[in-house]
Formats: C-alpha cells, structure tokens, sequence
C-alpha cells in the first residue's frame, strides 16, 4: 500500500537510517519544491492514482512490478512498492527504452521546476533505473486489472 502525505496527497518515499529507523519523507524528485507543511504519512486510499513514477508528469495506468531496492549511493532511500506508469512511459518500457523513459523525465523535470536536471542528477537518475531494471520482477499490466 503507497503512503502518501495526508496534507497535500502527494506520493511519500522511505528513509532507512540504522540510528533513528524508518521515517517518511516527500519524493526525490518534489525536493525542488518548497513545502509549508511537515510530512503526515497515511495510507493511500484504494482510489488514489497519485501520478507516473518516472516522468511525475502522468497519470498512471499501468503497473511494473518491482521488488525493493536502496537507491544508489542513497542506502537511506528505498523504493518499497510497484512503479507506477502512465501510458506514454508504458509505451517506452514495452519498447524497453530506458533512454526515452530518462529524457522523458529530464523533460518532465524541466516544465515542473523550470530548470534541467543537472549533469549529476541526470547520472543519479540513470543509475536508479539500471537498478530498477535489475529488480523488476514481471510484465507491465492495466491498473484496473
């Protein structure tokens, strides 16, 4: 079950830190936004989409089973559920463009912030999707499935 941040509803990611444990935290890629709230972790209601894990920009519709995995050089950051992709992403994976899905992103990064990703956040970004790809665990299906 996703988590997500009672006050604004977006998406909320682990921390494992082995002196004060499991906390919750907002997304990697909402860092650039400026929150006026603390986190409040709830479970997502059944109905909730929240939106596409590799482009933030989409809605949802389809599913890729992952299993968890640390990001890279972040061990504190886990990815714990599903990826979630709407359906140009779900395009790409089938496609397994993995190149498409990170400009995808990089694109998406810019109209969201209004700046690109950085040549260290670009190399960051790749390396969590060769790590995602290492741990995806089945094919792509409809959420409502």
């Amino acid at each position: 079950m996703p988590m997500i941040c009672k006050v604004c509803r977006n998406a909320l990611s682990l921390h494992i830190n082995v002196e004060s444990g499991a906390s919750w935290h907002h997304e990697f890629v909402d860092q650039a936004l400026d929150f006026d709230h603390a986190v409040e972790p709830i479970d997502a209601p059944d109905d909730w989409r929240g939106r596409c894990d590799f482009c933030t920009a989409g809605v949802p519709e389809f599913v890729l089973p992952v299993r968890a995995f640390s990001f890279p050089d972040m061990p504190e950051r886990m990815s714990s559920e599903d990826w979630a992709a709407c359906a140009q992403c779900a395009e790409l994976l089938d496609r397994n463009s993995w190149n498409g899905i990170l400009r995808r992103a990089m694109i998406s990064h810019e109209i969201r912030h209004g700046v690109p990703l950085s040549s260290d956040q670009v190399q960051l970004l790749s390396a969590m999707y060769r790590k995602l790809r290492k741990n995806v665990t089945g094919s792509l299906r409809r959420i409502d499935e």
